[in-house]
């Protein structure tokens, strides 16, 4: 069964008995981590974890309107 590296470091970030160091790096490699798991990772203990998930939150959350702006723009250039 293959896994993605993605999938690995999403284990690792939700084990709460990882180091937090290994945790914050391990969230950091993540190309494009999930919504879900950004939010999830939102309402973790550590505030370090949960400043990092804040910003990666922020960032995907811009690319997703992007992407819309994106996609609408298009659409009317066609129509």
């Amino acid at each position: 069964m293959p896994t993605s590296a993605d999938a690995v470091f999403r284990n690792v970030v939700l084990d709460p008995r990882c180091p937090l160091k290994l945790r914050l790096e391990a969230l950091k490699s993540m190309a494009r981590p999930s919504l879900r798991l950004l939010y999830r990772l939102a309402g973790d203990r550590s505030p370090k974890i949960r400043f990092e998930a804040g910003k990666r939150l922020a960032l995907e959350l811009s690319r997703k309107e992007l992407r819309k702006r994106a996609r609408q723009r298009e659409i009317a250039a066609n129509s």
